[in-house]
C-alpha cells in the first residue's frame, strides 16, 4: 500500500513566483506539479498539459506515494 503525504501552503509560503511541487523519493527529485500564488496548479503528463486550481492529488511514478497539495490564500477583500 502507498503512503499518502499531504501539503498545506499558506500565503507567506513564497512570493508572486512559480513553485516546483516534488517528490523527495530521489536525487533529483520528481516534479508532480507547478503552482502559484494564484492557486493555478500545472500538472504535465507525457504530452499533455492540465491545469487544476487550489486542489490536487497526485501519485509519484517512481516510489507510488500519494500526495495531495491544497493551495489556501486568504480572500480578497
Amino acid at each position: 500500500m502507498s503512503e499518502e503525504r499531504r501539503y498545506e501552503v499558506d500565503q507567506h509560503e513564497h512570493e508572486d513566483r512559480s513553485v516546483r511541487w516534488v517528490c523527495d523519493c530521489s536525487n533529483p527529485p520528481v516534479l508532480l506539479a507547478i503552482y502559484d500564488q494564484s492557486g493555478r496548479i500545472e500538472i504535465k503528463v507525457r504530452d499533455r498539459y492540465y491545469i487544476a486550481h487550489d486542489q490536487l492529488q497526485a501519485t509519484c511514478p517512481k516510489c507510488g506515494t500519494r500526495h495531495v497539495l491544497n493551495i489556501h490564500w486568504p480572500p480578497e477583500t
